[in-house]
């Protein structure tokens, strides 16, 4: 069995930490650090030191990637994408599950494209030993409506909404996937890249505060040995230390290229877009990447590349979020209302105190000392698989702070595939766990409805499935 590399996720549909574990072990060996104890590693077989290492650091990694979302106007324009995609499918999930029809096929903009003629066609050529009756669902004809926005006088109510989510996921993908730069291998360079050398800066360094030098050696040797993008993006780290090779410059790198403003750049405030045309300017010879304090390396690093200022970008983000909040506001729903709220005081928070604490921010080591300070944010674990049998009492762990929001009753007793967890890294708390994982749920339950791009995803269509089995509906993919 392949040694899991990754033991996070950043989701951008759940506003927070998301773990990953796919096996026992690494939960147990979760339990056991967040209690305190620090497993030794030095004896270990390889596979086995590295998971132990990896998951007592994956927190700090994807923490990293939360408080970077809150900055960030690259995840605040994916944050709105998400948040208007919901505000349509709240609207559309109840007109999707009255009473009378079993069978719901997916995507429904592929579906609501096909004439009346062409659906027939296929459910007598595809459901022939199927029971039960097709959700009745508007034809709203060709795919360029999706993007053109000329819906809201030709079609019903729900067309509308369809088109209105799908819309927001193909914004989503737009500015997921932008890139023009490739790795040496030929795979993209993508904006999650960058943001993924921050993280990962910030992982090291916690392991080597933890456990040491020869640790932090072997998982970084371990990492590149790796088929994975870690092992890429490790392959860049010569490139991006400075003169100097300082580990330091690399996170700086990473946080100027993720706080952008599309406002003044377009599509080059992309993440990736700011990274390479930092590291061609350096190349050149007209900027440098260390031996200067790190506003002073952001104000000229912005300066050298002609790009927008850091703190421009921060600003567009907060503006962002408020936005969101504005927009939610409208929407009858209170768990909404909440997510809005929440999230605009989170990233004001976040944006005027890192305007004070640049440096604090940008450099590894400092930044292990600053959570206290920063938004909390909840912690859940995904279980991949057929999810984690517990071996505790149930009612004992929620007791301690533990919720089970994906529970399944089994013969060997329940089964877990989602746990918030008890996390308290600050005081400042703006959503609560099971808020954030609600609303997660809800956001994947869209996607499922809408997204054409997406659907290789396993872990979405199985979610899609049971969400829906759960409302008494049949998913049908139609492709």
């Amino acid at each position: 069995m392949a040694i899991q590399v990754a033991f996070g996720e950043w989701e951008p549909s759940f506003f927070g930490v998301t773990l990953q574990f796919s096996g026992r072990r690494a939960w147990q060996t979760y339990r056991r650090l967040i209690y305190g104890e620090v497993d030794p590693v030095d004896n270990l077989p390889p596979d086995e030191r590295f998971e132990t290492i990896a998951v007592g650091s994956a927190t700090i990694h994807e923490m990293r990637h939360f408080h970077d979302s809150l900055l960030s106007s690259y995840c605040a324009h994916i944050a709105l994408q998400r948040t208007n995609m919901l505000a349509n499918a709240l609207q559309l999930f109840p007109l999707l599950t009255e009473p009378g029809y079993e069978i719901l096929p997916v995507p429904l903009g592929a579906w609501c494209r096909k004439s009346i003629e062409n659906r027939e066609a296929w459910l007598s050529e595809n459901l022939k030993d199927v029971s039960g009756r097709v959700i009745p669902l508007p034809y709203t004809g060709s795919p360029d409506s999706v993007h053109s926005g000329r819906y809201s006088k030709n079609f019903d109510g729900i067309a509308a909404l369809i088109l209105a989510c799908q819309r927001a996921d193909n914004n989503i993908e737009q500015i997921i996937t932008y890139s023009r730069y490739t790795f040496k291998d030929g795979t993209f360079f993508q904006p999650w890249h960058v943001m993924e050398l921050a993280a990962v800066d910030v992982q090291i360094e916690e392991i080597s505060r933890i456990r040491g030098w020869n640790a932090t050696k072997f998982f970084l040797r371990y990492l590149a040995q790796s088929r994975s993008a870690y092992g890429r993006l490790l392959s860049l780290y010569p490139s991006l230390q400075g003169k100097d090779g300082d580990q330091r410059t690399v996170l700086a790198m990473a946080t100027w290229s993720m706080l952008g403003s599309y406002e003044q750049d377009k599509n080059y405030a992309m993440p990736s877009e700011r990274l390479n045309r930092l590291m061609v300017s350096a190349g050149e010879g007209r900027t440098e990447l260390s031996g200067g304090a790190i506003p002073d390396l952001f104000e000229h690093w912005s300066q050298q590349t002609g790009m927008s200022k850091v703190e421009s970008g921060v600003q567009e983000a907060k503006l962002v979020y408020q936005r969101i909040a504005s927009n939610l506001k409208n929407i009858p729903s209170e768990i909404l209302v909440r997510l809005g709220t929440g999230l605009e005081k989170a990233s004001e928070h976040a944006a005027n105190w890192f305007l004070k604490n640049q440096i604090r921010y940008s450099a590894p080591d400092s930044y292990l000392d600053v959570h206290t300070e920063l938004p909390n944010p909840s912690v859940r674990i995904v279980f991949d698989g057929s999810g984690l049998p517990l071996e505790q009492d149930q009612a004992a762990m929620e007791a301690q702070g533990w919720n089970f929001p994906w529970l399944v009753e089994a013969d060997g007793g329940p089964i877990a595939t989602t746990i918030l967890t008890p996390f308290t890294a600050s005081s400042f708390s703006f959503i609560s766990g099971e808020d954030a994982n609600a609303i997660a749920d809800l956001v994947d339950a869209a996607r499922f409805l809408v997204s054409e791009k997406g659907r290789s995803q396993v872990k979405l269509k199985r979610f899609g499935n049971v969400y829906f089995a759960r409302k008494g509906l049949s998913p049908i993919e139609i492709f």
